[in-house]
């Protein structure tokens, strides 16, 4: 039976290319503390993970963008992937990567400032590589559409 939850990597598409030449998700690794394992982030929010929405600097600030600014800016992608054995759910994450609970209350108030719920993030912790993607979609403003 066909699981009905999507998994999806989300990113700004000018890495999209990098992404596509390298043939795998990397690890993220900015921000990463000593002793915790670093993790490709998924989401099952099929609309946009706005943990993924980058900052830009404006007028010499740093700035969050919208969603509408980092398509405007940087494009959005997204790289939808197989259910992978192994993934573990925002909670199992936190008993697992050694993350510190400091850490962790940090990133899931963040999260949820942006407009995320993690209950929709799942970690996998060693590189995704092509084969294990189903398709790549780039967001043209209206609508996710298939990139390659």
């Amino acid at each position: 039976m066909k699981s009905s939850v999507r998994f999806f990597h989300y990113t700004a598409g000018v890495y999209l290319p990098m992404i596509i030449k390298d043939r795998f998700i990397k690890l993220a690794t900015a921000g990463v503390d000593a002793g915790e394992m670093p993790a490709v982030w998924l989401s099952t929010n099929e609309v946009w993970e706005y943990t993924a929405t980058k900052m830009a600097c404006v007028n010499g600030l740093p700035v969050q963008l919208t969603k509408q600014q980092q398509h405007e800016r940087f494009g959005l992608a997204r790289i939808e992937v197989v259910k992978l054995e192994g993934l573990f759910s925002w909670e199992e994450f936190g008993i697992k990567s050694g993350v510190s609970k400091l850490s962790y209350d940090f990133m899931e108030n963040l999260g949820r400032l942006k407009g995320a719920e993690p209950k929709e993030w799942w970690a996998y912790f060693q590189v995704i590589p092509a084969d294990e993607w189903l398709r790549i979609e780039i967001w043209n403003g209206k609508e996710w559409k298939s990139a390659y």
